[in-house]
């Protein structure tokens, strides 16, 4: 590496042609990241996340783009392509170092399939993946797995956007334009109404427990943002719970009053490693953990679900809170939503006794 692509002042300086580099922003704070630094002539210096603490591979990086400015402009796009199978696999790299975990089992689940489709259909680097072969993709999906569909499609193209953005592909969106028709799931909208709530709370074996299930179904929490709770999450003084939620979003929520006396039974427990829920007991994706709300909901005199077991708690907050006559930007922020029509059209269900209700209040 010479000086001139270590030191950004002397690129600025070459004249109208565009230059690059590669450095470490904020080491002293402790980032180690390597960035692309694009100089354009005229314009602020531009710095692109290449997602590795690797100098090797960010010096492969400068290399490419080097190369990439000698060639003539008709040649340039052409080039710039990625072998597909890699970029699988550096993402998964850049998904587990950031979402390690269940996040990173989840995603790769849901985009290996796709990808595999996309080897059948002959496509080798990411270019080839255009728009229809993703109409091809989209009607593959199976149509009886409502979630299965959003969600992985949902995955896949935030895939292609990373590559898009991670690999400088310009004018790289396949994905533009294209829609996907969830089928309706009924019962993955049903929900247990307050009084049903009620009976689940009083059906726990014992208060930990049962403020375990009260997350859940007073604050919306998620499964496994109620799991990892710890002692110093919970706010006496405002009555909040402060957490890092999905997609390492950080939300605070509101503690109601419900909650608060469930909490106010165990608040008072040791906890020697910070944890509300010890790990020998609730632990995610475990038979036991299933296998004790089953339980739970067997003494409350409630038919079992056949999915959507915990998160239907979630669920039902969201529902019963519409029912209640909240609002639903309310809603929306009270779930952390990014879009109210996902409180609307995904978590609400509206029976015919709501109808009825609806229409005899004008």
């Amino acid at each position: 590496m010479n000086e001139m692509t270590n030191n950004p002042s002397s690129i600025a300086a070459l004249g109208s042609k565009t230059t690059y580099a590669i450095r470490q922003l904020h080491k002293s704070a402790g980032n180690k990241t390597w960035y692309g630094c694009i100089y354009v002539p005229g314009q602020k210096p531009k710095h692109i996340s290449l997602g590795t603490e690797s100098k090797q591979i960010a010096e492969k990086w400068l290399t490419k783009m080097q190369f990439v400015e000698m060639m003539p402009p008709s040649w340039q796009k052409e080039f710039n392509d990625y072998p597909m199978e890699k970029a699988y696999e550096e993402y998964l790299q850049y998904v587990e170092s950031v979402h390690p975990g269940v996040t990173y089992k989840t995603y790769k689940s849901r985009i290996r399939p796709c990808v595999e489709f996309m080897k059948a259909q002959g496509c080798v680097n990411l270019r080839q993946i255009t728009k229809g072969v993703i109409l091809k993709l989209v009607a593959s999906f199976p149509e009886y797995r409502r979630m299965t569909i959003h969600e992985r499609f949902r995955s896949f193209r935030l895939w292609l956007r990373w590559c898009a953005k991670h690999y400088d592909m310009t004018e790289f969106n396949p994905c533009d334009g294209v829609t996907i028709k969830v089928p309706y799931d009924k019962e993955n909208e049903e929900s247990w109404n307050e009084d049903e709530i009620k009976r689940i709370l009083n059906a726990a074996p014992d208060p930990l427990y049962r403020f375990f299930l009260g997350l859940m179904a007073y604050a919306g929490l998620r499964l496994k943002e109620a799991l990892y709770l710890r002692t110093e999450d919970i706010h006496r003084d405002t009555h909040e719970i402060s957490l890092v939620g999905k997609g390492n979003k950080y939300a605070v929520v509101p503690i109601s009053d419900k909650l608060w006396a469930l909490y106010e039974t165990v608040m008072n427990e040791v906890k020697p490693d910070g944890r509300f829920f010890p790990a020998g007991r609730f632990e995610q994706n475990t038979p036991e953990l299933g296998i004790m709300f089953k339980f739970v909901l067997t003494r409350a005199g409630l038919p079992i679900p056949k999915k959507s077991l915990h998160h239907r708690l979630r669920h039902s907050y969201c529902t019963n809170l519409i029912r209640a006559g909240v609002d639903l930007k309310t809603v929306t922020r009270l779930m952390r939503h990014s879009d109210v029509r996902i409180s609307l059209n995904v978590y609400t269900h509206i029976s015919d006794e709501s109808m009825r209700d609806g229409v005899n209040r004008i």
